[in-house]
């Protein structure tokens, strides 16, 4: 059985990616009396654009090439991967926020729109096709609907291309051809084009092997130089026109992504098997703590309201969030297990916890 080697730094950006989305979300729970976090710093962008590349890049690592016959399998495999967690996050999401919120007392944010055509709509994982018109994507789910919207895409992209001009130039198309239809039909959620060429760019440098050239290290200071530079005015985004806005988040989410690439690739070169198995730990949760990090830690949350803000800072700090942890792993575990059945000829690895095998998968950002 053909086994594919592991990119270890891609399992240190997915741990970057996951915890930073954490961080953007943490003060939606009142996390502030012991760590001042604050919005200003975008975590959530840099985050979500690590998964997007991560996601471009695998993808055309592991599909460069692919038959309008094959169509069909490639959307079922990926879709398998994805849907059976996403449908229970959403379960979660509605049991949790709808009607345990009730009881706990806790009531931070509105989560859905109440009105079955909104259900039907996230069910389908339509919410950022449809936005803004028809839904109001539901909060850090909304992604799914992103990232199934981008694979939907591929296929367009890959199938009959002959060089990467071919592949860029149909991104171009694809992109005005929706940029017309948000303006014309009010739908396609602007954050389609946020990381849309993050995720262009991913296939790109897969294509190009970027990250094996020997020159890589050289463009290191360039992109430290590029991220300060446009984090500086990170603050006026939404002041700025549109092609502006997505030019500097562009940027500095590119940038952000060679530091921590390389940031990765060094510290793995010194670290011990521990560490890396940490790495593998997180990244292998890390598609189960996106989607399930919310409903957790608004439990601990609402169950801790009644001790002192310090007190409750401590329990979501400390107690929440390595539960999300572990029981995301847990439950990716399974999910692989459930799924492979000793069939998948995918990317493996010794999973550090169990000695058992475990395939990555295809959820976003381990395509």
């Amino acid at each position: 059985m053909h086994i594919k080697e592991r990119l270890l730094e891609f399992d240190f950006m997915r741990s970057v990616a996951i915890v930073l989305v954490l961080l953007q979300h943490l003060p939606d729970y009142g996390i502030g009396s012991l760590v001042p976090i604050r919005d200003h710093f975008h975590f959530a962008h840099l985050g979500l654009g690590l998964f997007i590349f991560i996601s471009g890049y695998l993808l055309y690592n592991n599909n460069p090439y692919i038959r309008l016959s094959s169509v069909f399998t490639f959307y079922r495999k990926r879709l398998i991967r994805i849907y059976p967690l996403y449908l229970t996050a959403l379960i979660s999401f509605f049991l949790i926020f709808e009607i345990v919120s009730v009881y706990l007392g806790f009531d931070f944010v509105s989560v859905f729109n109440r009105n079955l055509i909104s259900y039907i709509i996230h069910v389908f994982s339509a919410q950022v096709l449809l936005a803004p018109r028809y839904v109001d994507p539901l909060l850090t789910l909304w992604y799914i609907g992103l990232i199934v919207l981008y694979y939907l895409l591929y296929p367009v992209l890959i199938i009959g291309s002959r060089s990467l001009n071919d592949i860029f130039l149909r991104s171009i198309v694809i992109f005005l051809l929706f940029g017309g239809i948000h303006v014309f039909f009010q739908i396609i959620d602007e954050r389609f084009f946020y990381y849309y060429f993050i995720f262009i760019t991913g296939i790109i440098l897969s294509h190009k092997k970027t990250f094996s050239h020997a020159n890589f290290n050289r463009s290191i200071p360039v992109m430290l130089l590029l991220y300060i530079s446009t984090f500086l005015v990170y603050d006026y985004l939404n002041e700025l026109h549109m092609f502006t806005k997505l030019f500097i988040l562009y940027i500095t989410i590119m940038s952000f992504i060679f530091l921590i690439f390389y940031t990765g690739r060094s510290l793995l070169r010194i670290s011990s098997g521990r560490l890396q198995n940490i790495f593998l730990a997180i990244s292998t949760s890390s598609y189960c703590v996106y989607l399930f990090h919310r409903p957790i830690i608004s439990l601990f949350y609402g169950a801790s309201l009644a001790l002192d803000p310090i007190l409750s800072d401590l329990v979501i700090l400390f107690v929440s969030i390595p539960a999300t942890f572990i029981i995301g792993y847990y439950i990716q575990v399974a999910e692989y297990r459930l799924h492979n059945k000793n069939s998948y000829s995918g990317i493996r690895y010794k999973d550090p916890c169990t000695s058992v095998k475990v395939c990555s998968g295809d959820e976003p950002g381990k395509s």
